[in-house]
């Protein structure tokens, strides 16, 4: 059987990373989390379970359902995105 997914907090900006699954926005202040390339087929489960606004941006001017980035405005709010090899999309 597999193992279960790693769970990665950020409290502050940073780069989600190949090996993160699970991601949660722990920030009472605005954060910025940069996605890594839409090259390689990925899926993230990202959650923002705090008070402030989480802003998810890509690289290579790769989109998000068509968008430059896509804001987590309200706490606990989610969304899964899957990577196409040159885009993202919202699940």
């Amino acid at each position: 059987s597999s193992s279960p997914p790693t769970i990665t907090t950020f409290t502050t900006s940073g780069t989600i990373t190949t090996s993160d699954v699970v991601v949660l926005a722990d920030s009472s202040s605005p954060i910025v989390l940069t996605l890594p390339s839409a090259a390689t087929v990925q899926i993230y489960y990202i959650k923002n379970i705090n008070t402030s606004t989480v802003t998810l941006n890509t690289v290579s001017s790769q989109t998000i359902d068509g968008a430059a980035n896509l804001i987590l405005t309200f706490p606990w709010s989610a969304v899964t995105l899957i990577s196409t090899g040159t885009a993202w999309m919202i699940f």
